[in-house]
């Protein structure tokens, strides 16, 4: 379970559907792990710019639609 507390407009990563890493931020809070999120494209897999994806969990292992926080570099 994530360590630190989710907070509207904080940077996570969001890993789609197709299981790629997308930069993220959150926009909502729907409850403790699950929030809401403006996803950011490149173009390559849903088109350019920020995407609405609602209702995001939270995985400490990277799954398809879920966040999680950016890893250090």
């Amino acid at each position: 379970m994530s360590k630190a507390k989710p907070f509207v407009s904080a940077p996570v990563q969001y890993v789609s559907p197709k299981g790629g890493y997308r930069a993220a931020l959150i926009i909502g809070i729907v409850d403790g792990t699950t929030v809401n999120l403006a996803v950011f494209n490149d173009g390559a897999e849903w088109g350019a710019g920020p995407l609405h994806v609602p209702s995001v969990e939270y995985s400490d292992e990277p799954q398809p639609h879920t966040w999680h926080w950016p890893e250090k570099p």
